[in-house]
């Protein structure tokens, strides 16, 4: 399943798909969105019992190096949050789920739109 997430300013939007967007206030940097945005999608993922294989797809290219270990973090809130991720994916995997994190452009982005 895919799940498309973007976050902005004001917002954060996960889309599920074969499901509806679904959008909510955040106040933040941008880049916090969008780990706030990835949270939202992994507690989404805790919720499926009937899928097994995840893609989550963001157009923030930071957002998915750092997750992905090609950079570092070198912000402390994004570092406690990066954490907070790792942590309930380890244990998603542990359950036998498979989760992987890509980027597309914003173009791509089914979340992005919604956003505008």
């Amino acid at each position: 399943m895919k799940i498309w997430i973007d976050g902005s300013l004001t917002r954060t939007c996960i889309y599920p798909e074969g499901g509806f967007p679904c959008v909510v206030p955040f106040s933040g940097t941008t880049n916090q969105a969008e780990y706030e945005a990835m949270l939202r999608a992994v507690e989404y993922i805790e919720d499926q019992t009937d899928q097994q294989e995840f893609l989550i797809l963001s157009d923030s290219q930071l957002l998915v190096r750092q997750l992905n270990g090609q950079y570092a973090i070198k912000n402390a809130e994004l570092e406690r949050r990066a954490t907070e991720i790792w942590g309930k994916l380890t244990d998603l995997r542990r359950q036998g789920k498979s989760i992987s994190i890509e980027w597309l452009s914003r173009e791509e982005n089914k979340a992005g739109v919604v956003l505008g």
